[in-house]
């Protein structure tokens, strides 16, 4: 993984966030001594358990953050529609109940990615 990438990302979300790298690293979990660390030049990649916070934090993916994936929109929507779900399966207990509302929110997938 490219860290000039990772560093630039992070740092593009965390602005249109509208939140403070130490906020970030407040809610994220991280330390901000590492989170300030990140983005100074010559020092190492994020440890992997890090970017996986940041991801969830900034509500993308490590794939986007390390480049695997370009498409922000794209792992915002994934992560949105992984956070249902996962709410869904934890929250309703009715079985018609839980059937009816994932078929809307596949509904609204489509809609919204129809190449899916």
């Amino acid at each position: 993984m490219a860290n000039e990438l990772v560093i630039e990302r992070l740092g593009r979300l965390i602005n249109q966030a509208g939140i403070s790298r130490r906020e970030f690293a407040a809610q994220a979990g991280i330390p901000a001594g590492t989170v300030s660390s990140w983005f100074l030049k010559g020092v190492k990649r994020p440890r992997y358990d890090y970017l996986i916070s940041a991801a969830r934090t900034l509500n993308v993916t490590v794939d986007y953050l390390t480049g695997k994936i370009d498409d922000e929109d794209e792992t915002r929507l994934g992560v949105l529609f992984g956070k249902l779900e996962r709410k869904i399966n934890e929250t309703i207990v009715d079985p018609q109940l839980k059937s009816d509302v994932e078929g809307a929110l596949n509904l609204i997938k489509n809609s919204v990615r129809p190449n899916d």
